[in-house]
């Protein structure tokens, strides 16, 4: 089985190397070891994601307990990040990455390069067969397309989801960069429709209409148990701190002359997700 893409975006992706950060172990508290990732190298103060305090829900920590290796999937812009907030503060063990991004750890996101059985389930973008066979369960986030791209875009162009890019970079890089990832938005959903583990699909849309019973839909999947108070504070948090989509309406620029929405049912087909339920997504 080959990756579902070859070129922009999955390159990118798939040529990143996870890498285990040093941790030194300052104390334990029930199931749960507490660590202290040990940086390398002095780091700047990121971009603000969260206005308020990671920790804000109680402790965290990674997990003595193994927990299944779980992938957390969706395409680049889908909500990934704030998926992980939620799952982290609601459950107060960490989520890992297969990716090592220096401003996530700096926000709180201590499992970032970590993917292992110590954190709760494992941030991937990845559409290989490789990463199929490493993982023994997956939560796919499906967003749709062209709010996913355009929110990569953004981030990608701007340094941040939540502002825009420049007129004229909109000018000069949108159009083809919308047309071959939505070709890839497509391809690597397809992908993943292979996977024949245990997958629980969660939209975006749900997500964000009905934060409380998707989160727990999660939580039962990921089989931990429920805190009612860090649940409800999770949800109030992310509520909070969830990027809006940007205001600015992108041109649309569409593949093969297939229209976002009419890609976003063939994905949603392929999962056996009703195009009633789709019409509200």
């Amino acid at each position: 089985m080959k990756p579902c893409c070859k070129h922009i975006g999955c390159v990118r992706i798939l040529c990143k190397k996870t890498v285990v950060l040093p941790v030194v172990v300052f104390a334990v508290l029930g199931g749960f070891v507490i660590v202290q990732v040990m940086h390398e190298e002095s780091i700047s103060p990121p971009l603000e994601l969260f206005k308020k305090d990671q920790n804000s829900c109680g402790p965290m920590s990674f997990s003595v307990r193994n927990f299944p290796a779980t992938a957390l999937v969706s395409f680049p812009g889908s909500g990934n990040t704030w998926l992980r907030f939620l799952i982290q503060e609601a459950t107060g063990i960490f989520t890992g990455s297969e990716y090592n991004s220096k401003k996530l750890r700096m926000l709180g996101f201590l499992g970032e390069g970590v993917a292992n059985s110590s954190t709760i389930l494992v941030k991937t973008h990845k559409c290989d067969a490789a990463t199929l066979k490493r993982y023994e369960k997956a939560v796919l986030l499906i967003r749709q397309p062209y709010e996913a791209i355009k929110a990569e875009f953004n981030r990608k162009y701007s340094g941040r989801r939540k502002l825009n890019a420049t007129k004229d970079t909109i000018e000069k890089y949108w159009p083809v960069y919308y047309t071959e990832h939505q070709l890839y938005w497509v391809r690597f959903h397809e992908f993943w429709q292979t996977y024949r583990r245990p997958l629980l699909v969660v939209m975006y849309k749900d997500l964000v209409q009905q934060t409380s019973v998707k989160l727990r839909e999660i939580l039962s999947f990921l089989k931990v148990d429920i805190d009612e108070e860090r649940l409800n504070c999770a949800i109030a948090n992310g509520n909070v701190t969830r990027r809006p989509t940007s205001p600015l309406h992108l041109p649309h620029v569409i593949h093969n002359n297939q229209s976002a929405e009419a890609v976003f049912q063939h994905v949603l087909n392929i999962y056996n997700i009703s195009s009633q339920r789709s019409a509200a997504i």
